[in-house]
C-alpha cells in the first residue's frame, strides 16, 4: 500500500465527491479499470470496493452520463460523461507521472498503472472520446487568491 488518501471529482452543479481510500488503487481503478468498464456499452456499471473502509461505490452509465451512488457519496451525483473521462484518465496519467518520478519505471505499482493507463487510452480513442481535459479556468475570486500564492502568471 502506498497510502490514503483523497481522490476528489467535480462537476459543474454537482457536489464534489471524494473518495478517500488507498490512493494507488483508487487511482488504478476509477481513473482507468473502470474507464474501460464504463465504454464497453452505453448501459454499464463498474464496482468500485473501497480497501480501506466495508463500502461500495457504484458507478452507472446511462448513455452520456455517468452516476455515482453509495453509503460514502452523495446520492444521485451525475456526471457528463466525455468530460468525465477525460478528466479521470488525466488525472491518473499526472498520478501515474508523479508515481514514475518518485519510485522508478521498474517499479511494479509504476508498471502496472502505465498497463491500465494504455488500455484506457485506447479505449478511449476507440469511442472517440478525449484524453484530456481542456484547461482548467479558475473563478475570478480563486485565480486572485492563486497569483497572490505564487504571483503574476
Amino acid at each position: 500500500s502506498r497510502g490514503e488518501g483523497p481522490l476528489q471529482v467535480t462537476a459543474e452543479g454537482q457536489p464534489e465527491v471524494t473518495v478517500f481510500d488507498d490512493l494507488s488503487s483508487s487511482v488504478l481503478r476509477l481513473c482507468f479499470h473502470s474507464l474501460v468498464e464504463l465504454l464497453r456499452a452505453e448501459e454499464s456499471e463498474y464496482t468500485y470496493r473501497y480497501m480501506t473502509a466495508a463500502s461500495i461505490l457504484y458507478i452507472h452509465r446511462s448513455g452520456e452520463q455517468i452516476r455515482w451512488s453509495g453509503a460514502l457519496v452523495p446520492d444521485g451525483v451525475v456526471f457528463p460523461l466525455r468530460e468525465y473521462v477525460a478528466a479521470l484518465y488525466s488525472c491518473g496519467r499526472r498520478y501515474l507521472s508523479l508515481l514514475a518520478r518518485a519510485l522508478g519505471e521498474d517499479d511494479l505499482a509504476v508498471r502496472l498503472h502505465r498497463a491500465a493507463a494504455d488500455v484506457a487510452e485506447a479505449c478511449l480513442q476507440g469511442a472517440g472520446l478525449p484524453t484530456e481535459v481542456a484547461a482548467f479556468v479558475l473563478p475570478p475570486e480563486d485565480r486572485a487568491q492563486r497569483q497572490a500564492e505564487v504571483g503574476p502568471a
